[in-house]
């Protein structure tokens, strides 16, 4: 895998979703993944760790399996992902109750 920084944003997006399916994870539901890769390609490194030059980074997979998500909590577990699914969604119904687009 080459570092973020020899990356372009689609490429970057294509190596996270792989890496998801491939560990049988998920993208959190809250997080917006063009703009993460385009966030992470413009830093040059990891979005959670400066010293990162890689993403996903080698500590991704091991903290999704002992706490549910990795750092920058991009990559979650199945099990969390629902559990989040449903966080997301009730803030997303009060926020747009409150603004009567709902």
């Amino acid at each position: 895998m080459k570092p973020v920084k020899q990356k372009d944003k689609i490429e970057l997006k294509l190596d996270i979703l792989e890496f998801a399916q491939e560990h049988n994870l998920a993208i959190h539901p809250d997080k917006d993944l063009d703009h993460f890769c385009e966030a992470t390609v413009t830093l040059g490194h990891c979005i959670c760790r400066n010293d990162e030059l890689y993403c996903p980074c080698d500590s991704a997979l091991p903290l999704c399996q002992k706490e549910g998500h990795c750092n920058c909590r991009l990559f979650i577990t199945r099990e969390l992902y629902y559990v989040e699914l449903v966080k997301f969604r009730e803030r997303w119904g009060k926020k747009h109750e409150s603004s009567g687009l709902h």
